[in-house]
């Protein structure tokens, strides 16, 4: 109501049989995040949230309550382990909550497969020897690279599926590693050739193999792909947007770098500016500076950069 100006907050975990307090005589509930310790059950399921309203004189003239029950969850951090070494990285998650990277072996690094079920599994490599899992789809196909031969330093991009197992798929130079899949099997990453100097992009797909992207007139490097095969990475030092019908566009900034796109063909990175400032690109409004965090103003070198952004325009990465 209009005449309430101090507000109650409040939660239940039983269907609003009983309540417990969240926040109590606040004056704005409007754009405020608050947090609260939940008791057990581990993950209830039947939870709500009132706000009660109090006028001047302190008399509560209205109430609104969730409109259904929802659960909270607890999130928990899991060793997943490593396959006989010392040490690992985890890099991408699908939506069944498999994920991939790289884990220590006995002889060097190996790809890795993670799922909740099997836990951790040593995927192999060539025959150099060391491998390195960078993204998994839906399907549970996975992209990479390793090591060709034990007696040099080149890569190739690796495919693996559960079906077949690691897959060489190619090399454009002396290095050639893959970054991203999509959900139709379809791979993107970048290749260098060390005389003369070159960086580029390639995309492979099952039926015409490894495609040369080229380096759109600089050094190019390529970082993902969505299901509707926009790719997006950077030229020059310039994150740029690749689409097979429209070629390149740069996205904005002197010295920018992009890193993912969602299904909605946004696109977050790194943008510099008087520091590097995390970014949102979209077709409509172009470039977003995100901001950082409060209080890295203080701080003598004050960044922040995107990773990662999902279907619902939710951006991951870091602050000072």
């Amino acid at each position: 109501p209009w005449e309430a100006i101090k507000f109650d907050l409040m939660y239940s975990i039983d269907n609003g049989l009983t309540w417990m307090p969240i926040a109590r005589n606040v004056s704005n509930v409007t754009g405020t995040s608050y947090n609260w310790v939940v008791p057990p059950p581990t993950e209830p399921n039947e939870c709500l949230v009132k706000v009660i309203g109090y006028d001047a004189s302190g008399m509560e003239v209205g109430e609104d309550i969730s409109d259904t029950p929802f659960t909270i969850v607890k999130y928990r951090i899991i060793d997943l382990g490593t396959i006989g070494g010392a040490e690992g990285m985890a890099y991408n998650i699908n939506d069944s909550r498999q994920v991939v990277g790289w884990a220590g072996t006995s002889m060097g690094s190996h790809a890795f497969l993670w799922g909740e079920q099997d836990g951790i599994i040593d995927l192999g490599a060539l025959e150099g020897g060391y491998s390195f899992a960078n993204s998994i789809n839906e399907q549970g196909q996975i992209a990479g690279y390793s090591f060709y031969t034990p007696e040099s330093s080149e890569t190739h991009a690796i495919l693996w599926t559960p079906e077949g197992g690691m897959r060489d798929i190619g090399t454009l130079g002396n290095t050639t590693e893959a970054n991203d899949i999509n959900d139709l099997g379809v791979v993107v990453g970048q290749y260098q050739i060390e005389s003369p100097l070159t960086n580029g992009g390639f995309l492979w797909t099952e039926g015409n193999g490894m495609q040369n992207l080229g380096t759109f007139g600089g050094r190019s490097y390529i970082k993902a792909i969505n299901n509707n095969g926009q790719v997006v990475g950077n030229r020059d030092n310039r994150a740029i947007l690749w689409t097979e019908a429209g070629g390149v566009v740069e996205l904005g900034g002197d010295l920018s770098y992009a890193e993912d796109i969602n299904e909605f063909g946004q696109v977050v990175g790194g943008a510099w500016g008087t520091n590097y400032r995390a970014f949102l690109w979209r077709e409509d409004s172009g470039m977003l500076n995100l901001g950082t965090l409060p209080g890295c103003e203080s701080v003598s070198y004050c960044r922040s950069f995107a990773y990662g952004i999902n279907d619902l325009g939710q951006v991951v990465g870091e602050s000072n």
